[in-house]
């Protein structure tokens, strides 16, 4: 967010000081109460480790995604899929043993668990 040099959204994080290391919990009381989009991104980035140049993109962004995948799960629990909860009855385990399994071909996944047609 806001990475690019010269933008609007950029100008506004150098000048709430977000481009930098945050302190934690960060003071979100400092930015504008009509930028809640800001606010969150500055609570939430706090408890993230910085960008740092051996880093990729894909790296930051994974490493973003669990730790709000962590916080969200130690707040409200650990949710099973919908599907697991509907139908409570079948071996989930091993559906998702095999369905993540590579030595079964693509096609055989499909037939196996794509829709049923009667």
């Amino acid at each position: 967010m806001g990475e690019s040099d010269g933008t609007v959204i950029s100008m506004q994080m150098d000048m709430l000081k977000l481009t930098h290391i945050m302190i934690n919990p960060p003071n979100v009381a400092r930015i504008p109460s009509k930028l809640l989009h800001i606010r969150q991104y500055a609570r939430d980035m706090a408890y993230i480790l910085p960008y740092n140049a051996s880093d990729t993109r894909k790296t930051f962004t994974r490493r973003i995604y669990e730790v709000l995948n962590n916080m969200d799960g130690a707040k409200y629990g650990i949710q099973e899929p919908r599907i697991v909860r509907n139908n409570p009855g079948i071996p989930w385990r091993r559906i998702w043993t095999n369905l993540h399994s590579p030595v079964i071909p693509e096609m055989v996944k499909s037939a196996w668990f794509g829709p049923f047609t009667t």
